[in-house]
């Protein structure tokens, strides 16, 4: 599935979807709410999904991802590129590279469970590639990653990170 710039997709089901590129479903600039991502697969990014947009990018609200897959660059569960997830759960996903439950790039999560995720290389639960992101009142446990960062993994040292509990 792709939706377009200013889509709302709500109550939703996305199971058993494949992608040879990219992701399972690709979501520009659009909003998903109260929908369910299970089983699907990328052999690139984004096994579930991928979040991207320009400034304000793409939102997850209320929203369950689990038991999906990517064989490439990262991203298990979600690859988000200027998006929001809020209020969602990022549960018993893998990906062979990096960032089993989300792989991070200038996104914002707030509010979010992010548990039981596997990544063969860095950032079990998390991993952050590039540019600033904010994670606010998340739980992030039980994750493992091959490499480093069983729970999160950060390559960037030069932005900040932004890890709150409010």
């Amino acid at each position: 599935m792709s939706s377009s710039a200013g889509a709302v997709v709500s109550i939703c089901i996305l199971v058993a979807n494949y992608a040879s590129r990219y992701a399972a479903n690709y979501v520009y600039s659009g909003t998903f709410t109260h929908c369910l991502f299970s089983n699907n697969y990328s052999r690139s990014a984004g096994g579930g999904l991928q979040l991207y947009g320009s400034t304000s990018g793409s939102k997850l609200l209320y929203s369950t991802v689990t038991h999906n897959r990517t064989g490439g660059e990262g991203g298990g569960g979600v690859s988000i590129n200027r998006g929001t997830i809020h209020n969602s759960i990022i549960t018993l996903n893998y990906t062979s590279g990096n960032g089993g439950g989300v792989q991070n790039a200038e996104g914002f999560l707030k509010n979010c469970l992010i548990a039981g995720n596997l990544a063969g290389a860095r950032g079990g639960g998390l991993s952050r590639g590039v540019d600033s992101q904010t994670i606010q009142g998340c739980t992030i446990v039980r994750n493992s990653a091959g490499l480093e960062g069983g729970g999160i993994y950060s390559s960037i040292t030069n932005m900040p990170n932004h890890f709150m509990n409010n």
